[in-house]
């Protein structure tokens, strides 16, 4: 894995490699070549952490790591099952899930909302955001409660520690994250 990919998955990735998220997100600018996401999934996963391409187009790529026990968990809530169900996802196998998304990532003219489930959002904040979007009001002019604030800043600290768990090793294990 090259050291610049390494790096972008350390810096967009901290909280889901220290397990504090099922899943980050990143757009991987310069497309990624099998052999990066390959071996970066090979790395990671002996640590419970896996990477995989949602999209790819001639020039960047979205690139999802995500921690798989943490993903079914999250996808065997009630309320998150509900949700995604009333967003069209059929079947809801983790892999399933996650090949229902990158096709409407792939396919869809609009980013698909209910990602923020993938990337740990509380639920609430996800059809809170849906709900402004089909208001069509411009969702970072119409202001944020206090919770969210307070949220923001939690998670400000949350990545901040787990850039401080993360160990990164010269060899063949070049990344290791504090915990699996």
């Amino acid at each position: 894995m090259s050291d610049v990919f390494e790096r972008a998955i350390i810096t967009h990735c901290a909280p889901t490699l220290a397990g504090h998220k099922c899943g980050s997100l990143f757009s991987w600018h310069g497309c990624p070549d099998a052999l990066h996401v390959d071996e970066a999934d090979g790395v990671l996963s002996r640590k419970g952490v896996r990477v995989r391409v949602i999209r790819s187009c001639a020039k960047s790529a979205l690139i999802y790591v995500y921690r798989p026990e943490k993903l079914a968990a999250r996808l065997k809530d009630n309320a998150v099952r509900e949700f995604l169900a009333g967003e069209g996802y059929e079947d809801m196998s983790m892999d399933s899930c996650l090949e229902q998304l990158s096709q409407r990532v792939v396919c869809g003219r609009e980013f698909p909302h209910e990602i923020g489930v993938f990337l740990d959002y509380p639920l609430e904040d996800v059809i809170g955001f849906i709900n402004i979007a089909e208001m069509n009001t411009n969702v970072w002019d119409a202001g944020k409660p206090m919770e969210m604030r307070r949220r923001r800043k939690s998670a400000l600290r949350c990545i901040e520690s787990a850039s401080a768990s993360i160990l990164i090793v010269t060899g063949a294990d070049s990344v290791f994250c504090g915990s699996p």
